[in-house]
């Protein structure tokens, strides 16, 4: 059963995959913090002597933790010697399913709770130099504006990231006009 519900699972590949990072395996429940480093210094020309400077790099961490899902499928004996339509089987198919929709909903159900970051402000914040604008619905004025921001984020030390946008996020409502933007 073990080896049939991890092929179901892998058969049931969440979408979010397709643009999220993998986190670090978590070995238990405690909390795990993640480092964040700066890009290194701007590169500042010597002079005749070949005299260097110093430069400095600045961090910061993310913290996140596991939690336990589950439930309970009562399983007689009965049902055990009498199981000729394989129930047992689909019942660790429909399991691997349900987990695999939960973890997606988990993983973008954090972008639209927009949470608070270490800093103490939503994920999506001015101050964070990540909002295009009022939003609206998708058109090339808005994709345009995202575009814009996304370009010119910095990063810890104010330094230019030069991000490229690679995915565009729309809920299903939306989908077929954001496939127009993007096909």
């Amino acid at each position: 059963l073990r080896r049939r519900l991890r092929m179901a699972y892998e058969e049931n590949q969440p979408t979010y995959r397709r643009w999220a990072r993998r986190a670090p395996n978590a070995p238990d429940f405690r909390s795990m913090d993640v480092g964040q480093m700066s890009a290194m210094p701007e590169l500042l020309r010597t002079n005749e002597a070949g005299e260097f400077k110093y430069g400095t790099v600045s961090d910061g961490k993310t913290s996140y933790g596991l939690l336990t899902y589950g439930r309970i499928i009562g399983v007689s004996r009965q049902m055990l010697i009498n199981d000729d339509l394989r129930a047992l089987e689909r019942i660790t198919i429909g399991y691997a399913a349900s987990a695999s929709r939960l973890e997606n909903r988990t993983v973008y159900a954090q972008i639209t709770a927009n949470p608070t970051m270490n800093d103490g402000k939503a994920l999506f914040h001015v101050d964070h130099k990540n909002l295009a604008g009022a939003g609206g619905a998708i058109s090339e004025t808005t994709l345009g504006a995202g575009r814009t921001r996304m370009r010119l984020q910095k990063g810890l030390q104010d330094e230019e990231l030069n991000l490229a946008p690679a995915f565009l996020l729309a809920p299903a409502t939306q989908e077929q006009k954001a496939y127009q933007y993007t096909s």
